[in-house]
């Protein structure tokens, strides 16, 4: 079976009642990983978030960028074949999105397909080998990324143009 992973609402599947170590099982649950093996990654999951006791208090309870960190180490616990995501993630202090940005960097390497929505062309640039314009939501054509060029233009996404 193929695994697929999509970094789009990382909140999806979290309770802000039930406490931080509560919501690593539930998320990792709602993501697909067996409860015996989400209960294994605890520990690296606590580490990650650097959110320590706060992991024993309710969601409701946290500022939005120690949810932002504790969703994200959750959902990147798992490499998946396939990533799916909408833009690149930024969360936290320049500490811990440095962080953030190697452990998101080995998951898209590690992963077979790689499939993000992005308005960057740097994004696009950086992560794809191809591309397709998408201007209010109707496909377009895939074009080929070379040496940092997607060939996509604020031209090329404006749905007026052929």
């Amino acid at each position: 079976m193929v695994s697929s992973q999509a970094l789009t609402d990382m909140m999806m599947g979290m309770d802000v009642e039930a406490t931080g170590y509560e919501n690593i099982i539930l998320r990792s649950v709602f993501l697909g990983v067996p409860p015996d093996q989400a209960k294994r990654s605890v520990a690296e999951i606590e580490e990650f978030s650097e959110l320590g006791n706060f992991l024993h208090l309710p969601l409701r309870t946290y500022s939005s960028g120690m949810m932002l960190r504790l969703a994200f180490a959750v959902t990147t616990a798992v490499t998946p074949e396939i990533l799916i995501m909408d833009e690149i993630i930024g969360a936290g202090d320049a500490a811990f999105f440095d962080k953030a940005e190697k452990r998101l960097n080995r998951i898209i390497g590690d992963s077979h397909i790689l499939v993000v929505a992005s308005h960057s062309e740097f994004t696009l640039q950086r992560f794809c080998n191809k591309a397709g314009a998408a201007p209010r939501g109707a496909p377009g054509h895939a074009r080929q990324c070379r040496r940092g060029a997607c060939g996509l233009s604020r031209r090329a996404m404006r749905p007026d143009t052929p």
